[in-house]
């Protein structure tokens, strides 16, 4: 039988270089793609994927020693507002996004450090919490939760 030297099954690839995830590849970055295995008629071993993605590379952009980006949420003692700080790691930042319990208040670009200010909806109740999540251009993220009480 010719196919008997082919095989199918998945791998974990990096989405962001298109090649083979590593222990350094953060979970939120890694896709599974399907791959074929194939022999030649001296045994060699290929492994072919499809989508542009390199079965035979390692992940070059994620390295154990890359530094995360970094989010941190303060509510004010009015329970009025948030501020919501973040640092860059290793790789340019790429996108903020802030929750009032379950409800998204904001999503936005952000390419550098800073802070913004967000608004307290009066839907989100007496208790509350706000959680920002911060991504890079390379799917390393944070997330921070902080909890608040509207006092008037």
């Amino acid at each position: 039988n010719k196919n008997s030297n082919r095989s199918s099954n998945t791998m974990s690839f990096d989405r962001v270089s298109k090649k083979k995830a590593t222990n350094c590849t953060p979970e939120s970055a890694r896709v599974d793609i399907p791959v074929t295995r194939s022999k030649d008629s001296s045994g060699k071993e290929a492994v072919s994927a499809q989508d542009g993605y390199d079965a035979t590379s390692n992940d070059d952009t994620h390295r154990c020693t890359d530094s995360k980006p970094s989010v941190s949420v303060a509510v004010s003692s009015s329970g009025q507002s948030a501020t919501v700080y973040y640092r860059q790691g290793s790789h340019p930042l790429q996108q903020l996004e802030v929750k009032v319990g379950d409800q998204l208040v904001g999503t936005r670009q952000v390419n550098s450090d800073g802070d913004t200010n967000v608004s307290i909806p009066s839907s989100a109740g007496k208790n509350f919490t706000v959680t920002a999540t911060l991504t890079d251009s390379v799917y390393y993220s944070d997330k921070n939760t902080a909890h608040g009480q509207r006092t008037s």
